[in-house]
């Protein structure tokens, strides 16, 4: 019923559909003492350690970092008075524990630790069987030291999302572990109660000697490689992008090639079978800041093939809405393309103002939250005085033909 999770080695799908497989039992256990200042965290996410893998069970990944190498634990149930325990067997500090069949449409408490030492209580709750609608944030560039990223997951708390989206660049430097530590700390609050699924940005590298993103992968459990993923909730298809700073593979690509053909496939198998399709990266390949496109010939080629709703990317430090025709697909429809690089990092006030297809521009740090249901996908971009720079509604696409385009 529950496993613990491993490093990922292979690209993954979380497909949450919301069934309940597993009847889970409770027992009753004593407390132990609590000292949350030796654990980071906890919080949550969705993982697998699969390839394309469809999770047919309600699930969630609960994370957490202890101050010394040890066995961990966690406890969780509907009430205090009845808990199940799941002790983690391995001498780790970094620990993540999967749990699968829980019941859909239900609050959980739950506490994690190592020893004698456990955290707090926290709480979340898992989706209908059916969700009638999707409430989610999205921001980019937290780039922490710093107070308004702190701010920023203030006002993202306030829209009570079910869970958040990030287009890297979490921390400054991502070869530091202690910074890695303080944002997790400080972000508890939010993430203790819902899932988090970020990408990787440029500063997730900086820092590591190895040239890889090695404490994204340590501190975030994924799908997959935690590189690219793809994950389902509902009706809506999330894709994951890692995009590198220049073109480091073999014929110019920004992203890995291998990635780029995973995302090619998973797009394919899901396009007429979702009613929405967005995605995330860091790299913008629109943006009135001239230095930002080193992902053009990966990601609109990708996006307009499959006539996504949307693409939300991050690395310039202001918010920008461009709204750009789908050429050479034979839809009349448009792409949003979305840059909400100001999550907490120094603002960027450069633009060029002939940028092409660039709808809206602000230089303020900001978020967004994005409310979708059957019929409509509606995004609002937030400052920090709770006032809305920008709103924006999309309908669904007729996707059914699209492979004649092909």
């Amino acid at each position: 019923m529950n496993r613990l999770q491993g490093r990922k080695l292979k690209l993954g799908l979380v497909f949450l559909s919301f069934q309940v497989g597993i009847i889970i039992s409770f027992t009753l256990i004593s407390a132990p003492a609590i000292y949350d200042n030796q654990i980071v965290g906890p919080y949550l996410s969705w993982s697998n350690d699969n390839g394309i893998y469809n999770l047919t069970s309600t699930s969630v990944t609960i994370s957490w970092r202890t101050s010394s190498a040890s066995n961990g634990f966690v406890e969780y149930g509907k009430t205090k008075d009845s808990l199940t325990r799941i002790d983690v067997v391995g001498t780790t500090i970094q620990h993540n524990v999967t749990l699968d069949g829980l019941i859909p449409n239900t609050s959980y408490l739950y506490r994690v630790g190592q020893g004698a030492i456990s955290s707090s209580f926290h709480a979340f709750k898992t989706f209908p069987l059916v969700p009638v609608s999707v409430n989610f944030c999205l921001w980019s560039d937290t780039q922490p030291p710093g107070s308004e990223y702190t701010r920023v997951f203030s006002r993202m708390r306030e829209r009570n999302p079910d869970f958040l989206v990030q287009s890297g660049d979490l921390v400054s430097t991502g070869g530091s572990m202690s910074q890695w530590e303080a944002f997790l700390d400080t972000i508890t609050p939010l993430v203790s109660e819902i899932a988090f699924m970020p990408v990787s940005g440029n500063h997730e590298y900086y820092g590591e000697l190895s040239n890889e993103p090695e404490n994204f992968r340590e501190v975030m459990a994924l799908p997959g490689s935690e590189s690219t993923y793809a994950f389902l909730v509902g009706d809506i298809l999330f894709v994951g992008l890692n995009t590198r700073e220049g073109s480091i593979w073999s014929g110019g690509h920004a992203v890995d090639p291998t990635e780029l053909q995973w995302a090619n496939q998973t797009l394919s198998q899901y396009y007429d079978e979702v009613k929405w399709i967005i995605l995330y990266c860091h790299y913008p390949p629109f943006s009135s800041n001239s230095a930002a496109n080193p992902v053009k010939d990966d990601i609109i080629p990708l996006a307009q093939r499959y006539d996504v709703d949307a693409v939300f990317t991050g690395h310039i430090h202001n918010y920008e809405r461009f709204n750009v025709p789908n050429e050479g697909t034979g839809s009349t429809t448009n792409i949003s393309y979305f840059v909400m690089g100001g999550g907490g990092g120094h603002l960027s006030s450069v633009r060029d103002e002939s940028a092409q297809y660039s709808e809206v521009y602000n230089s303020q740090h900001h978020y967004l939250n994005a409310m979708i249901n059957d019929s409509t996908f509606n995004i609002e971009c937030w400052n920090l005085e709770n006032e809305i720079i920008d709103a924006w509604t999309m309908e669904p696409k007729n996707r059914t033909d699209l492979s004649s385009y092909w």
